[in-house]
């Protein structure tokens, strides 16, 4: 009822030494692969913290503005554990002048409030990332949403001595991301000025 399978002519397994082949093969090529695979991550985590930092002073500058009240970044920790926070002035009396925003300690769960929200970038989300401005505070002043001091202020973020991006705070509250120059270049950044 059935037919019976014939045999496959010729058919056989793989030997020892096509197996070892391959797989010498299938090493050389990982080899070659994972220094480039490293540097993609390398740029990958450099390139978020940036934009979360970017984020930050964005949404601070605007909640300032919106507030009409100062609203301060601090950040804070060591370079390899770093965090930056935001907090406002806090509520303000109707037609009253707000005060000075306070800085606030980025490491601590109840901190760098800004309205009822928790406004923190937390450098342990991105690893190996290093923040060489450590205790640095930005205030933008609750009119126009510009420095309070006026004077630009610039971090300095690297990964493994490898890539540089600065982020820059204008005067005028404008944030932006660039490469130094004589530093690797990362796709979709532009070169510092």
């Amino acid at each position: 009822m059935f037919a019976k399978p014939k045999p496959v002519l010729g058919g056989r397994g793989v030997t020892l030494v096509e197996l070892a082949v391959t797989l010498s093969v299938l090493t050389i090529l990982s080899l070659i692969a994972a220094p480039t695979f490293s540097d993609h991550i390398q740029r990958a985590r450099i390139r978020a913290a940036a934009e979360a930092l970017t984020d930050l002073f964005v949404l601070s500058r605007s909640e300032a503005i919106k507030r009409g009240s100062e609203v301060s970044v601090t950040t804070a920790g060591t370079p390899r554990s770093w965090c930056a926070g935001a907090s406002d002035a806090g509520a303000k009396e109707p037609g009253a002048m707000a005060g000075p925003a306070a800085a606030c300690d980025c490491s601590a769960a109840a901190a760098c409030v800004v309205g009822d929200e928790r406004l923190v970038v937390d450098g342990t989300d991105f690893r190996d990332v290093t923040l060489a401005n450590i205790g640095g505070t930005v205030t933008f002043d609750g009119k126009h949403g510009t420095l309070s001091n006026l004077v630009p202020t610039t971090f300095h973020l690297a990964v493994a001595d490898r890539y540089r991006l600065r982020v820059a705070v204008g005067a005028t509250g404008v944030s932006s991301t660039c490469v130094p120059v004589a530093d690797a270049p990362i796709s979709g950044i532009p070169p510092c000025p």
